[in-house]
């Protein structure tokens, strides 16, 4: 999990919920106009209300904590959806199917930009057939509006959104895979483990499942959280895991605009200019002192990680290019990795580092 206020749901939940979050407004004041109609409702309420509270109050926020919430939600947006699409408000219904209208007008109106982009090479006939679909199916929508007010919008919302999910999953999934998906970047790693062949992983600075899943390889995460100090309360870890998160913020400053280093590949020079460029930082900067403790616990991390990492037998880890540029200059000594791989995965830019023994066994599998 990641620390995050206590109104983080308030805006992720309705994402979360599409499209039906598009009838929140009607669904959250029919809820407490009937919130003492009888047992049944007075049961989903306890259910939903107190565990939203507590999740919300907890500095750790994931998505996939509120999912034994989903099923209450389910039934409570089913119950007012249905009474909305019996009653005589009209407008209620005109309203929401106006927006849904016009989410499906830009959904259907952006992969048809793609061809006036650098991504025009990526604009195939299964994204023009996705983008034609919204188009045709927010025409029917607003025809549907004009001529029974709305009565039918939720069948439609529940047909078109299955539609425009499907379309998705076929035509849109495998070209913006390409970009965000770690699958690449594990490929060498996942050819090793379907051969049999055995080796350690690491991730330094992070943590995430995608890269198990498409390396088919459990890693060993370095540096993802706060480092750890003796003899502190509950208040001092948040401090101090304010303050490191503070301090690599710092170091990260420091070194990114440095020009003309070999980040993929650093010779002994490069590390050696990044190392004073961030020595000089923090001998600069007002809070030296705690820069200078943090910067003592992560070379130390970082000898013990490299330690492990030279022992006999192949070893591999992930790093991104943002964390791995203050890292550098923290190792004790120019690091003498070899570099695998490096791709970009989401917005980030990742390397695949290796030992020596990592990379021979590449080359011979």
């Amino acid at each position: 999990s990641k620390a995050a206020p206590p109104w983080h749901y308030l805006a992720t939940l309705p994402a979360d919920l599409l499209p039906w979050s598009l009838f929140l407004p009607w669904s959250v004041a029919w809820t407490w106009k009937n919130r003492a109609a009888g047992k049944p409702m007075r049961c989903l309420l306890a259910w939903v209300a107190p565990a939203f509270l507590f999740f919300s109050m907890s500095a750790g926020k994931r998505g996939i904590y509120l999912l034994p919430l989903l099923p209450v939600l389910s039934i409570l947006f089913a119950a007012s959806i249905l009474a909305l699409m019996d009653s005589p408000h009209a407008r209620w219904r005109k309203a929401i199917g106006l927006v849904w209208a016009a989410l499906l007008l830009v959904l259907g109106v952006a992969p048809f930009l793609l061809r006036f982009t650098e991504y025009k090479d990526d604009f195939t006939p299964g994204i023009a057939c996705f983008g034609a679909a919204l188009l045709i199916a927010s025409a029917y929508t607003l025809w549907q509006l004009a001529t029974t007010n709305g009565a039918t919008l939720h069948r439609q919302m529940a047909a078109q959104f299955a539609m425009a999910l499907a379309f998705a999953a076929l035509a849109v999934a495998p070209v913006v895979d390409q970009y965000k998906s770690a699958s690449t970047l594990c490929g060498p790693l996942r050819t090793l483990n379907e051969a049999g062949k055995d080796y350690r992983l690491y991730s330094l600075g992070f943590s995430r499942e995608e890269f198990i899943y498409y390396a088919k390889h459990f890693h060993q995460p370095i540096l993802e959280g706060p480092l750890p100090a003796s003899g502190e309360g509950a208040e001092s870890i948040a401090k101090r895991r304010e303050a490191q998160s503070k301090s690599r913020r710092f170091m990260s400053r420091a070194v990114r605009e440095l020009e003309g280093i070999a980040w993929n590949r650093p010779t002994p020079k490069d590390y050696a200019t990044v190392q004073a460029a961030l020595a000089q930082a923090i001998a600069e900067s007002s809070e030296a002192e705690t820069l200078e403790t943090y910067q003592a616990l992560v070379r130390a991390r970082l000898a013990e990680f490299q330690t492990a990492f030279r022992a006999p037998g192949p070893a591999f880890f992930f790093v991104h290019d943002k964390d791995w540029r203050w890292l550098l200059p923290l190792h004790p000594g120019p690091p003498a990795y070899q570099l695998i791989r490096e791709e970009s995965v989401g917005s980030r830019h990742v390397f695949l580092f290796a030992n020596d023994a990592g990379k021979a066994l590449l080359e011979t599998r």
